[in-house]
């Protein structure tokens, strides 16, 4: 008889009349005088009718729960038959009463192959990023025991169709199906050969057993192995503005040409004056950034008294055509926009003069 009880820290412990259980393996359980045909888990809570699972962290006994249930749909068992799986290695000491596949857990290391550098992911309802993730590795050896073979000294059937080796089969078989499995989605699913074991007679020795058909397959499965970092502000919107500065050149000539117009009128007469020179590119122009001639565009703007409007405006004309020359390269203008320079008389200037010094 196999007693269950919950002890102080929230979990099942399990005592089996004969042998040893360790967490992680199903067992037929007679709870309170009912006989339950439907194993459990360890780390499950029966109360009635109903089966609760406690421990969400624990990320391989949950795959050895995916494991036992995905291979067992593939086992096809007649009616009135069963198999046990567990996840022990085989005790030569306590043989299985009834047919079972060992699918015996003997190693667990980080999969450095399959590191990747992959971003942590943004969680939209945390508001924080994902635990990060290390790729683990599990390597299983599955062995199926027959009830007869286990009673004459766990020697293997000799015919050639077996129940051990029909079995083992449709272990291949389901196996290799993970690969399609959604429940195996994130998890990497490979049957190789027993790298790990130097000598499988050791292996079978330390066993006190003879060597028998086995199949080795290994998962890998992310493991979150830190905390979710502190809260992070999510970026709902990303803008970026351009803003085009005067380069050197552009400044130089602008001074060139202002200095032009300053020689012609009095002093502060073209303080309300903006002056802008800009590179000018069309279809026609075959000339590029690279070759030292270029072509230019002059944009004039702003207030200028009326009585040197016609000297100003006449100057800015005569500049259509003109070649200037700075930091050795040459430069035409071959257009001049004044559409903006906007002449007024010198009564409008002095009032808004006043009223500048006034601060009105």
């Amino acid at each position: 008889m196999t007693c269950c009880y919950l002890n102080c820290s929230g979990r099942w412990m399990v005592l089996p009349s004969s042998g040893h259980c360790s967490p992680g393996w199903r067992l037929r359980l007679v709870y309170r005088g009912l006989c339950l045909n439907q194993p459990v888990f360890y780390n499950q809570l029966v109360t009635g009718t109903s089966i609760m699972l406690n421990d969400t962290d624990d990320e391989i006994a949950q795959l050895n729960i995916r494991i036992e249930d995905h291979i067992r749909s593939f086992l096809q068992l007649e009616e009135g038959k069963t198999v046990d799986i567990r996840f022990d290695p085989p005790d030569s000491t306590n043989p299985p009463s009834i047919p079972t596949l060992h699918l015996f857990l003997y190693l667990i290391h980080e999969d450095l192959a399959l590191r990747h550098g992959e971003r942590r992911r943004y969680l939209p309802k945390e508001q924080c990023f994902s635990p990060a993730e290390a790729c683990v590795r599990c390597l299983y050896l599955a062995t199926y025991w027959d009830s007869e073979s286990s009673s004459s000294g766990y020697e293997p059937a000799a015919a050639a169709d077996n129940q051990s080796v029909r079995y083992l089969n449709r272990v291949v078989k389901a196996l290799l199906n993970m690969r399609i499995n959604p429940d195996f989605a994130q998890f990497t699913v490979r049957t190789i050969e027993p790298e790990a074991l130097n000598s499988l007679g050791n292996f079978w020795q330390a066993l006190g057993n003879k060597p028998r058909a086995i199949i080795n397959f290994s998962v890998t499965l992310p493991v979150e192995y830190a905390s979710r970092a502190e809260p992070v502000t999510p970026i709902f919107d990303i803008r970026s503005t351009v803003v085009q500065n005067v380069a050197y050149w552009q400044l130089l000539l602008e001074q060139q040409l202002m200095a032009q117009l300053q020689v012609l009128v009095e002093p502060g007469a073209l303080a309300g004056i903006v002056l802008k020179v800009n590179a000018c590119v069309s279809e026609n122009n075959e000339r590029r950034y690279t070759e030292k001639c270029q072509d230019i565009r002059v944009l004039v703007s702003g207030l200028l008294l009326a009585h040197v409007a016609e000297v100003v405006e006449s100057q800015i004309a005569d500049w259509i055509g003109m070649t200037l020359e700075s930091s050795g390269n040459i430069y035409t203008v071959v257009d001049v926009d004044s559409q903006e320079l906007v002449a007024i008389l010198r009564q409008i200037q002095m009032m808004r003069s006043c009223c500048v010094r006034d601060n009105c």
